[in-house]
């Protein structure tokens, strides 16, 4: 079960960071620049060498991985519903009739 997709890149060019799957630094290009590591797409928190680093640290990566994304998923579910003006829909009026709507009051 590898629901995260390793599909984002580091871009950072100074220093080398640490895979969490094996906690070895990252690796140089052949002229010395770090080679990117691969980021989970789904919490965008997590950084490893490749499919192989990331799968074995999911099973410890999973519960904060999805904590992560879901907390992210309400953060941006409230900042939409606040950035709309939208109203929500009234109830239905106390006087008027759902099944008779021209007899009024039932």
């Amino acid at each position: 079960e590898d629901e995260n997709h390793n599909d984002d890149t580091n871009n950072s060019n100074s220093k080398l960071q640490v895979c969490d799957g094996c906690g070895k630094a990252g690796h140089r290009t052949n002229d010395g620049k770090p080679k990117p590591l691969l980021r989970c797409s789904r919490c965008k928190q997590c950084w490893y060498h490749n499919s192989k680093c990331q799968r074995a640290h999911f099973p410890i990566h999973r519960v904060s991985c999805r904590t992560a994304s879901l907390a992210a998923a309400a953060a941006a579910a409230v900042a939409s519903r606040s950035s709309s003006n939208t109203k929500p829909p009234s109830p239905p009026s106390m006087y008027s009739c759902q099944t008779h709507p021209l007899r009024g009051r039932c």
